[in-house]
């Protein structure tokens, strides 16, 4: 934290704490003593006062297992108010700052305390204050006497604000008995015989937090849908202190998900709540049937080659047939649980796609190393699907005649392809490129789209890649070329250097690592070429 002279511009440093954070700094009313938010010393904020002349420090509030929310002093310097923040919910209290006495002003309403100001003459503060049942409106506080005043009552347009739902805090012990709170919001004509289908609605961040303010999007959630809604604050979150904040860090990040496996099985004691009709609102779930219930279980993490032969083997039972409904809600289910799984069932049904066009082509498919049949839908079918789908064509060589080969992508495909000599070619969508390998050559003809190429090293054969006018060389590195619109191209670099051929241009042009050219095309107004060369 950082004091500036305005007038000279000078600065120095007031206060500088590594890992800590220093918020909300504001002078006294004399200019002598700077008041901010810390939580250097402890797991939780507190006000800290600092004498700007010495740099001596003293706590103005107590240590509390609360954080400090906001602040402000009177105009005397004689009364500060602040609120903590406690299990959401917002707290007011009052220092005298003569005697350093503090009391509480209970009759605030349950809500969270957007700002707060005292008065001029320090007699009265006016907050902000955001419940379940109010937007938002404005209340003054009796700093003498600590009653409470409405002066504002929000709009709710034709809504009936006695409708609006007001949740029940509850805490549950996870599984290793850390209480994890949430805020349940629970439809008012829920019970035994009419229990509520739930939705677990997870504040982003993650390093946020529920608290107990308006939210239309919820009420409308209970109220017209008939659902419970229920928002947790798991592991990771704010306003429980920096501990609590870093147990999902890095290789914790799943015990906030066990947090929310805690969840479900208190959801499952309750007897307004339906168990079988969970939905996360962060997920492509419904809640109204048809689907199994969500259930978050821990085990030991899937490896590659597991999630790989399961996604080749619903990759295979899709091609055989149409899945029943029980069949597909079981592959719904399954692509749910990791994205892994997404890319895996992805990368299974775009080796079934080359396979069949790789026949119908007349292509010959080989291994780099020997010879191997061509590859059919009854070979991935009948087994070595999960082997195709592990390497994604990461090991596959197109020849045709010995000496030279066609590919091509239709439009949505990728293709990787290893080539004979070692090098790999990733041709994007909608792209089409010819390959010839001799003894002294390595050429590829990019005949339209882009490819990205990974050239292996061999100083007797540079790597040529043609597009239209253009040549690019290369002995051992990583590039990709692009035909543009117009018969343009584009080459990007990512490592290494490339060699760059273009009519009309001065030599060969030389480009490293992270940066592009652009070719233009010859014409009588733009003669012999444009060239131009930019970091990328």
């Amino acid at each position: 934290m950082l004091l500036v002279d305005l007038a000279s511009g000078a600065s120095r440093t007031l206060a500088e704490r590594a890992g800590a954070m220093l918020r909300d700094p504001r002078f006294s009313a004399d200019g002598r003593t700077l008041f901010y938010v810390s939580n250097a010393d402890g797991d939780f904020s507190r006000i800290v006062a600092q004498d700007i002349a010495s740099g001596a420090t003293r706590f103005v509030t107590p240590l509390l297992s609360w954080d400090v929310d906001a602040f402000d002093l009177s105009p005397d310097g004689g009364t500060l108010a602040y609120t903590t923040n406690e299990d959401g919910y917002s707290r007011l209290q009052l220092i005298d700052m003569a005697g350093n006495a503090a009391r509480s002003l209970p009759q605030m309403p349950d809500g969270v305390v957007q700002a707060l100001k005292f008065s001029p003459d320090g007699r009265a503060l006016a907050l902000s204050i955001s419940s379940p049942t109010t937007a938002g409106d404005v209340w003054a506080a009796d700093v003498a006497t600590g009653a409470m005043e409405r002066w504002t009552f929000s709009e709710a347009g034709e809504i009936d604000a006695a409708t609006f739902v007001v949740p029940r805090l509850i805490s549950v012990a996870s599984f290793d008995k850390t209480p994890v709170s949430a805020l349940v919001y629970t439809p008012k004509n829920a019970g035994p015989k009419r229990r509520a289908p739930v939705i677990i609605d997870i504040h982003g961040g993650p390093e946020g937090q529920a608290r107990p303010d308006f939210s239309g999007h919820t009420q409308y959630l209970v109220q017209q849908l008939g659902a419970a809604v229920i928002t947790p604050n798991v592991r990771g979150s704010s306003g429980y202190g920096k501990t609590f904040m870093s147990l999902d860090n890095a290789a914790l990040r799943e015990n906030s998900v066990r947090d929310i496996g805690a969840l479900l099985d208190w959801i499952a004691t309750q007897p307004d709540l339906d168990p079988s009709r969970v939905a996360e609102n962060r997920r492509l779930m419904h809640f109204w049937g048809g689907i199994p219930p969500m259930r978050v279980t821990m085990k030991r993490r899937e490896t590659a080659a597991a999630i790989d032969n399961a996604a080749a083997q619903w990759a295979a039972r899709l091609d055989r047939a149409l899945l029943t409904p029980d069949q597909q809600a079981e592959l719904d289910a399954w692509l749910a649980v990791d994205t892994r799984h997404f890319g895996a069932f992805a990368r299974a049904e775009a080796v079934l796609a080359l396979s069949e066009r790789a026949s119908a082509l007349d292509y010959k498919i080989m291994s780099a190393s020997a010879p191997r049949p061509a590859l059919t839908r009854r070979h991935v079918i009948g087994g070595r699907a999960a082997a195709l789908a592990a390497s994604l064509l990461a090991a596959v060589v197109l020849e045709r005649g010995g000496d030279s080969a066609a590919l091509r992508t239709l439009k949505g495909e990728i293709k990787r392809v290893t080539l004979p000599d070692g090098s790999a070619m990733t041709l994007d969508t909608a792209s089409s490129a010819r390959s010839a390998f001799e003894p002294s050559l390595r050429r590829i003809d990019l005949v339209s789209g882009e490819a990205f190429f990974e050239v292996a090293k061999d100083r007797t054969r540079p790597f040529h890649v043609v597009a239209g006018h253009t040549r690019v060389t290369a002995i051992g590195t990583s590039f990709s070329v692009a035909r543009l619109p117009g018969d343009d191209v584009r080459v990007v670099v990512r490592e290494g250097i490339v060699a760059i051929d273009h009519p009309g241009a001065p030599g060969s042009i030389r480009l490293g690592a992270n940066a592009m050219l652009v070719a233009g095309t010859p014409s009588p107004r733009n003669s012999p070429a444009v060239v131009s060369v930019s970091p990328q």
